[in-house]
């Protein structure tokens, strides 16, 4: 009990922290709307799967049970949003620096500044939020239990921690497929990297890849991914070789580069800031050959470049940045990936070891970890902006280790400008979400009114925010009905 005092008096401030995120949460998830798909799984729609055990309609067996749950509790879907939000922020503060607050508030301020297409189908809408957010914070939570793989293993594991990782494994395969495959690739990494270095594979890597290869298993079983395979499937494909080039070309230029990079601009902007004190602390502490100099200041100078050209672009309304085609941006985008690539390959490589080659072999996961979730993405139809959401969370993840190692912050400063920026970022979304919240009750009433009156058709009066809610309005009979069943 002393210990537990001690405890608290020594870190009150960040416990304080921690209440304030969460109430702040709490109150903003509560006010988001539910829209589209949520109709479906709120109405007998959602039941109807449910009975039928979601035969032929895909195997997210959990993300399924769990988006029926939230769309009948606002309170209930509020809790899991905050907690989920709260948590990646606090697992990616376990990941990169257990004692940075920092890390903490610059994670999350960047989590909610993703930009406005992934936001509202991934952290606003309730259905995107189970099958990406969610689904990311599982991944996270094992990312933070192998956070040291690259110094050292501990071979001497508990067995109720063994018992959490395979449930753990299990349930984090059974929301969304792309994720799916890339912890299946990340654990048969994981055990040949640690059997290559320490000529041992620890038991629990081994048993959360069975709990992995389970829950795959149990996915991947479903009916519906033998009609994608067999190409009868009413929604989702898979390329054929015929159309292979022209579908990944589709889906890299006007799809995944543009909700994964181009039009994260604060991300990006960050990002480009932290390689280039990065590289500079670099040059300075050390002598370096002349074309490494020129080298980085090149990859440098360019990473830049693209950054603020996109939100010139973005402002100006360049058409190669905001028009319908992102030839120009999807080539710019894959340069600006090599370009990080090449930045800390140059700098962590380099034999004076000015920073300490660990963090190198970090961000180069992270980045090969962002290619491996959106590979799938290449071949499949239809991938909308929220499939992006996951490797977006591990973009974070990249920041948050840079900021970590360059931001000096001993006094706190920085640490507090953040939370001043978080809470007015946060107040923007509350206001927003607020007059939404506001709205979709007047005009449920006013619907109510029509219904009674036994008018036909029936309208519906738009809110005043709609491009930050996913489709807020029924656009056939069907989703017609959804919507008032859901009601």
């Amino acid at each position: 009990m002393n210990k537990i005092k001690q405890n608290i008096k020594k870190n009150w401030k960040t416990y304080l922290l921690y209440i304030f995120l969460f109430a702040f949460l709490f109150l903003l998830t509560y006010y988001f709307p539910y829209s589209n798909d949520d109709w479906a799984w709120g109405s007998k729609t959602g039941l109807e799967r449910l009975q039928n055990g979601f035969k032929d309609y895909n195997g997210r067996y959990l993300g399924n049970l769990l988006v029926i749950l939230l769309t009948r509790s606002n309170i209930f879907k509020a809790l899991l949003m905050t907690i989920t939000y709260f948590g990646i922020g606090y697992f990616i503060k376990k990941i990169v620096n257990k004692n940075s607050n920092g890390v903490m508030i610059f994670s999350i301020l960047m989590l909610f500044l993703v930009n406005r297409f992934v936001f509202r189908e991934t952290i606003v809408n309730t259905s995107g939020f189970i099958n990406y957010s969610f689904n990311m914070l599982l991944v996270l939570i094992f990312i933070a239990y192998i956070k040291d793989v690259f110094k050292k293993v501990d071979f001497k594991e508990k067995w109720y921690n063994l018992v959490l990782l395979f449930i753990l494994g299990v349930c984090s395969t059974l929301f969304m497929e792309h994720i799916t495959t890339y912890l299946l690739a990340l654990c048969l990494v994981l055990c040949i990297y640690s059997y290559i270095k320490y000529k041992k594979i620890p038991k629990s890597y081994l048993i959360y890849f069975a709990g992995v290869i389970v829950g795959s298993i149990i996915m991947f079983t479903n009916g519906a991914y033998l009609h994608v395979v067999k190409g009868d499937d009413f929604y989702r494909t898979v390329t054929t070789k015929q159309s292979l080039i022209v579908t990944m070309a589709r889906n890299y230029f006007n799809k995944i580069q543009t909700n994964a990079f181009s039009r994260n601009l604060v991300i990006n902007l960050v990002v480009s800031a932290l390689m280039l004190v990065l590289s500079y602390k670099f040059l300075v502490n050390n002598k370096v050959v002349k074309w490494k100099k020129v080298c980085l200041q090149l990859l440098n100078l360019y990473s830049v470049f693209y950054s603020v050209f996109l939100i010139l672009g973005t402002n100006f309304d360049f058409d190669i940045v905001t028009g319908s085609s992102h030839y120009i941006t999807g080539f710019m985008t894959a340069l600006y990936c090599v370009s990080l690539l090449l930045i800390v390959l140059l700098v962590f490589i380099d034999k004076n070891k000015y920073y300490d080659r660990v963090i190198g072999y970090r961000l180069v996961f992270y980045m090969v970890s962002i290619v491996v979730i959106l590979g799938p993405l290449l071949v499949l139809t239809p991938v909308g902006p929220r499939c992006s959401l996951p490797a977006l969370v591990v973009y974070i993840l990249m920041a948050s280790e840079l900021y970590n190692l360059l931001i000096e912050d001993k006094n706190g400063y920085i640490a507090k400008s953040l939370l001043a920026v978080i809470i007015v970022v946060l107040s923007s979304y509350l206001y927003i979400y607020h007059n939404v919240y506001v709205s979709n009750k007047e005009r449920y009433e006013v619907v109510k009114m029509q219904l009674d009156a036994k008018m036909d058709p029936i309208y519906i009066k738009k809110n005043k925010y709609e491009k930050y809610i996913w489709k807020n309005n029924p656009v056939s009979k069907t989703w017609d009905n959804r919507f008032l069943d859901f009601y």
